[in-house]
């Protein structure tokens, strides 16, 4: 079997394989992109990501009442642009980012994929950036 192999210095070629080899090196390309999928949706999702784009941080409650009042505005603020999401996406938005839950527990808890936790999360952090 004839399987094309991209060299380091850029160059592709074609090298003849047995099926077995051939079915290996297809599995973890398909791993591989599995991965890189991953890693990027847990990016696009990741409160670390919204806070570097928006310049939200949260307050700390105990530094003084002044912070406290501040980071009861905040918490109103962010009540107040999670309440014009969807119901499912305020669900999802809390149980993640409130909650603490995995997208793996969320997913198990609504009865759907991991990566339609993930993909529901990418939305969520798109509205809110809008809104903002």
């Amino acid at each position: 079997m004839k399987v094309q192999y991209k060299l380091a210095n850029g160059q592709a070629v074609v090298v003849e394989v047995s099926a077995e080899i051939a079915l290996y090196l297809d599995e973890q390309k398909r791993a591989e992109e599995n991965f890189s999928r991953k890693e990027r949706w847990r990016n696009e999702a990741s409160l670390d990501a919204f806070r570097e784009e928006t310049g939200w941080e949260p307050a700390d409650p105990y530094a003084n009442v002044e912070v406290i009042a501040e980071a009861n505005e905040e918490r109103e603020r962010v009540d107040r642009l999670v309440s014009r999401l969807t119901d499912k996406q305020q669900n999802v938005f809390r149980l993640y980012f409130f909650d603490g839950c995995t997208a793996k527990e969320i997913a198990k808890d609504l009865g759907v994929s991991e990566s339609a936790v993930l993909q529901q999360l990418v939305t969520i952090r798109k509205n809110l950036k809008k809104l903002l």
